[in-house]
Protein backbone atom coordinates (compact mmCIF):
# COMPACT_ATOMS: atom_id res chain seq x y z
CA UNK A 1 0.00 0.00 0.00
CA UNK A 2 2.74 2.47 0.91
CA UNK A 3 4.65 1.74 -2.31
CA UNK A 4 1.51 2.33 -4.39
CA UNK A 5 1.50 5.97 -3.30
CA UNK A 6 4.72 6.57 -5.25
CA UNK A 7 4.82 8.51 -8.55
CA UNK A 8 5.47 5.35 -10.59
CA UNK A 9 2.02 3.98 -9.78
CA UNK A 10 -1.35 4.77 -11.38
CA UNK A 11 -3.21 2.34 -9.12
CA UNK A 12 -3.65 -1.35 -8.57
CA UNK A 13 -6.22 -4.14 -8.51
CA UNK A 14 -7.31 -5.98 -5.37
CA UNK A 15 -8.68 -9.50 -5.21
CA UNK A 16 -10.02 -11.84 -2.53
CA UNK A 17 -9.58 -12.05 0.39
CA UNK A 18 -8.45 -8.43 0.69
CA UNK A 19 -11.34 -6.47 -0.87
CA UNK A 20 -13.05 -5.64 2.42
CA UNK A 21 -9.83 -5.06 4.38
CA UNK A 22 -8.42 -2.61 1.84
CA UNK A 23 -11.51 -0.41 2.13
CA UNK A 24 -10.33 0.67 5.59
CA UNK A 25 -6.75 1.39 4.49
CA UNK A 26 -7.21 3.87 1.64
CA UNK A 27 -7.54 7.65 1.98
CA UNK A 28 -10.95 7.81 0.34
CA UNK A 29 -13.64 5.36 -0.72
CA UNK A 30 -16.09 6.26 -3.48
CA UNK A 31 -19.77 6.18 -2.52
CA UNK A 32 -20.70 2.93 -4.31
CA UNK A 33 -17.70 1.09 -2.88
CA UNK A 34 -18.48 2.40 0.61
CA UNK A 35 -22.06 1.14 0.34
CA UNK A 36 -20.89 -2.25 -0.91
CA UNK A 37 -18.19 -2.41 1.77
CA UNK A 38 -15.52 -3.77 -0.59
CA UNK A 39 -12.82 -2.28 -2.84
CA UNK A 40 -11.41 -4.08 -5.86
CA UNK A 41 -9.37 -1.26 -7.43
CA UNK A 42 -7.24 1.59 -6.10
CA UNK A 43 -6.62 4.79 -8.04
CA UNK A 44 -3.66 6.98 -7.16
CA UNK A 45 -4.28 10.72 -7.25
CA UNK A 46 -1.56 13.18 -8.25
CA UNK A 47 -0.98 14.04 -4.60
CA UNK A 48 -0.35 10.39 -3.70
CA UNK A 49 -3.75 9.80 -2.10
CA UNK A 50 -5.30 6.40 -2.77
CA UNK A 51 -9.00 6.19 -3.67
CA UNK A 52 -10.86 2.90 -3.43
CA UNK A 53 -13.47 2.03 -6.06
CA UNK A 54 -15.55 -1.03 -6.86
CA UNK A 55 -16.08 -2.18 -10.45
CA UNK A 56 -17.48 -5.62 -9.57
CA UNK A 57 -21.15 -4.66 -9.73
CA UNK A 58 -21.17 -2.63 -12.99
CA UNK A 59 -18.74 -5.09 -14.60
CA UNK A 60 -20.84 -8.10 -13.65
CA UNK A 61 -24.05 -6.50 -14.87
CA UNK A 62 -22.55 -5.37 -18.18
CA UNK A 63 -21.06 -8.79 -18.87
CA UNK A 64 -24.27 -10.67 -18.09
CA UNK A 65 -26.42 -8.32 -20.16
CA UNK A 66 -24.07 -8.65 -23.13
CA UNK A 67 -24.17 -12.44 -22.85
CA UNK A 68 -27.97 -12.55 -22.47
CA UNK A 69 -28.67 -9.93 -25.10
CA UNK A 70 -31.16 -8.06 -22.91
CA UNK A 71 -31.22 -6.04 -19.65
CA UNK A 72 -31.42 -7.65 -16.22
CA UNK A 73 -34.20 -5.29 -15.13
CA UNK A 74 -37.29 -7.25 -14.13
CA UNK A 75 -35.50 -10.60 -14.08
CA UNK A 76 -34.75 -13.01 -11.25
CA UNK A 77 -31.11 -13.21 -10.15
CA UNK A 78 -29.49 -15.89 -8.00
CA UNK A 79 -26.16 -14.87 -6.47
CA UNK A 80 -23.88 -17.70 -5.36
CA UNK A 81 -21.16 -16.71 -2.90
CA UNK A 82 -20.63 -14.22 -0.11
CA UNK A 83 -17.47 -12.37 -1.16
CA UNK A 84 -17.01 -8.79 -2.29
CA UNK A 85 -18.32 -9.40 -5.83
CA UNK A 86 -21.47 -11.15 -4.57
CA UNK A 87 -22.08 -8.42 -2.02
CA UNK A 88 -21.63 -5.76 -4.70
CA UNK A 89 -24.21 -7.30 -6.98
CA UNK A 90 -26.74 -7.76 -4.18
CA UNK A 91 -26.39 -4.11 -3.19
CA UNK A 92 -26.82 -2.97 -6.77
CA UNK A 93 -29.83 -5.12 -7.70
CA UNK A 94 -31.70 -5.77 -4.46
CA UNK A 95 -35.22 -4.37 -4.71
CA UNK A 96 -38.75 -5.42 -3.98
CA UNK A 97 -41.59 -5.25 -1.48
CA UNK A 98 -42.02 -6.90 1.90
CA UNK A 99 -44.89 -7.17 4.36
CA UNK A 100 -44.36 -7.99 8.03
CA UNK A 101 -47.31 -9.01 10.22
CA UNK A 102 -47.00 -8.23 13.94
CA UNK A 103 -49.28 -9.75 16.56
CA UNK A 104 -48.89 -9.81 20.33
CA UNK A 105 -45.33 -8.49 20.17
CA UNK A 106 -43.80 -7.46 23.52
CA UNK A 107 -41.45 -4.46 23.53
CA UNK A 108 -39.52 -6.01 26.42
CA UNK A 109 -37.78 -3.66 28.81
CA UNK A 110 -38.02 -0.68 26.44
CA UNK A 111 -40.78 1.83 27.25
CA UNK A 112 -41.50 3.75 24.02
CA UNK A 113 -44.28 5.81 25.61
CA UNK A 114 -42.04 7.13 28.35
CA UNK A 115 -39.35 7.98 25.81
CA UNK A 116 -41.75 9.76 23.45
CA UNK A 117 -43.45 11.61 26.32
CA UNK A 118 -40.07 12.90 27.45
CA UNK A 119 -39.41 14.29 23.96
CA UNK A 120 -42.84 15.95 24.09
CA UNK A 121 -42.08 17.65 27.41
CA UNK A 122 -43.88 15.27 29.79
CA UNK A 123 -42.69 13.10 32.66
CA UNK A 124 -44.21 9.91 34.01
CA UNK A 125 -46.00 10.23 37.35
CA UNK A 126 -47.02 6.60 37.69
CA UNK A 127 -45.68 3.52 35.94
CA UNK A 128 -47.71 0.65 34.55
CA UNK A 129 -46.17 -2.56 35.86
CA UNK A 130 -47.49 -4.57 32.94
CA UNK A 131 -45.25 -5.12 29.95
CA UNK A 132 -46.21 -3.11 26.89
CA UNK A 133 -46.98 -5.01 23.71
CA UNK A 134 -48.25 -4.45 20.18
CA UNK A 135 -51.59 -6.27 19.73
CA UNK A 136 -51.55 -6.33 15.93
CA UNK A 137 -50.01 -4.33 13.09
CA UNK A 138 -48.89 -4.66 9.48
CA UNK A 139 -45.68 -3.09 8.20
CA UNK A 140 -45.02 -2.54 4.49
CA UNK A 141 -41.48 -2.05 3.20
CA UNK A 142 -40.20 -0.97 -0.21
CA UNK A 143 -36.60 -1.83 -1.10
CA UNK A 144 -34.92 -0.03 -3.99
CA UNK A 145 -32.01 2.27 -4.80
CA UNK A 146 -29.96 0.90 -1.87
CA UNK A 147 -32.65 2.02 0.57
CA UNK A 148 -35.41 0.39 2.65
CA UNK A 149 -38.51 2.57 3.04
CA UNK A 150 -41.07 1.97 5.77
CA UNK A 151 -44.48 3.08 4.59
CA UNK A 152 -46.90 4.41 7.18
CA UNK A 153 -47.12 1.90 10.03
CA UNK A 154 -49.79 2.39 12.72
CA UNK A 155 -49.12 0.91 16.15
CA UNK A 156 -51.37 0.84 19.21
CA UNK A 157 -49.27 0.58 22.35
CA UNK A 158 -50.63 1.01 25.88
CA UNK A 159 -53.54 3.13 24.66
CA UNK A 160 -51.37 5.39 22.51
CA UNK A 161 -51.48 5.51 18.72
CA UNK A 162 -48.16 5.83 16.92
CA UNK A 163 -47.74 6.31 13.20
CA UNK A 164 -44.24 5.59 11.88
CA UNK A 165 -42.70 6.18 8.50
CA UNK A 166 -39.14 6.63 7.31
CA UNK A 167 -36.25 4.97 5.54
CA UNK A 168 -32.95 3.22 6.11
CA UNK A 169 -30.07 3.63 3.66
CA UNK A 170 -27.56 0.85 3.05
CA UNK A 171 -24.83 3.16 4.36
CA UNK A 172 -26.30 2.74 7.86
CA UNK A 173 -28.17 6.04 8.24
CA UNK A 174 -31.89 6.29 8.92
CA UNK A 175 -34.70 8.85 9.13
CA UNK A 176 -37.90 8.29 11.09
CA UNK A 177 -41.06 10.32 11.57
CA UNK A 178 -43.18 9.38 14.59
CA UNK A 179 -46.67 10.86 14.83
CA UNK A 180 -47.53 10.28 18.45
CA UNK A 181 -51.03 10.54 19.91
CA UNK A 182 -50.75 9.92 23.67
CA UNK A 183 -54.25 11.07 24.60
CA UNK A 184 -55.45 7.52 25.19
CA UNK A 185 -52.67 6.32 27.48
CA UNK A 186 -53.69 4.98 30.89
CA UNK A 187 -51.04 6.80 32.91
CA UNK A 188 -50.67 10.06 34.78
CA UNK A 189 -48.32 12.64 33.36
CA UNK A 190 -46.91 15.98 34.40
CA UNK A 191 -44.92 18.66 32.59
CA UNK A 192 -41.20 17.94 32.62
CA UNK A 193 -40.73 21.56 33.70
CA UNK A 194 -43.41 22.30 36.35
CA UNK A 195 -42.98 26.05 35.95
CA UNK A 196 -43.88 25.98 32.25
CA UNK A 197 -46.93 27.96 31.14
CA UNK A 198 -49.90 26.22 29.51
CA UNK A 199 -50.79 22.58 29.06
CA UNK A 200 -48.42 20.05 27.53
CA UNK A 201 -49.69 18.73 24.16
CA UNK A 202 -50.28 15.00 23.94
CA UNK A 203 -50.01 14.93 20.15
CA UNK A 204 -46.83 15.68 18.26
CA UNK A 205 -44.74 14.90 15.19
CA UNK A 206 -41.25 13.81 16.22
CA UNK A 207 -38.41 13.51 13.71
CA UNK A 208 -35.36 11.35 14.30
CA UNK A 209 -32.22 10.84 12.19
CA UNK A 210 -28.76 9.33 12.35
CA UNK A 211 -27.25 5.85 12.59
CA UNK A 212 -29.97 3.23 13.04
CA UNK A 213 -28.67 2.17 16.47
CA UNK A 214 -28.42 5.72 17.75
CA UNK A 215 -31.24 7.81 16.32
CA UNK A 216 -31.42 11.32 17.72
CA UNK A 217 -34.29 13.77 17.68
CA UNK A 218 -33.96 16.44 15.00
CA UNK A 219 -34.37 20.06 16.16
CA UNK A 220 -37.40 21.81 14.69
CA UNK A 221 -35.19 24.20 12.71
CA UNK A 222 -33.66 21.28 10.80
CA UNK A 223 -36.78 19.21 10.15
CA UNK A 224 -37.24 20.46 6.58
CA UNK A 225 -33.86 18.95 5.70
CA UNK A 226 -34.52 15.52 7.21
CA UNK A 227 -38.15 14.66 6.53
CA UNK A 228 -38.62 11.07 5.25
Amino acid sequence: MAEARGPDWFGLGVTAPYKKAVASLVDEVEADAATIGAVNNLVRRDDGRLVGINTDAPGFRTGVELAMGHPLAGGDVVVAGAGGAAHAEIVRTFRGNATVELEGVSVGGFDPLRSLASHMGMDVVDLDSQSLYIPKATAHFLVQDQRVTLEKLTLEVGGAELQLQGDYAFDGTAKLLVRADLRGIRRSWAPAHPGSVGSVPRMADLHFAGPLRNLEMVPTAQISQTQP
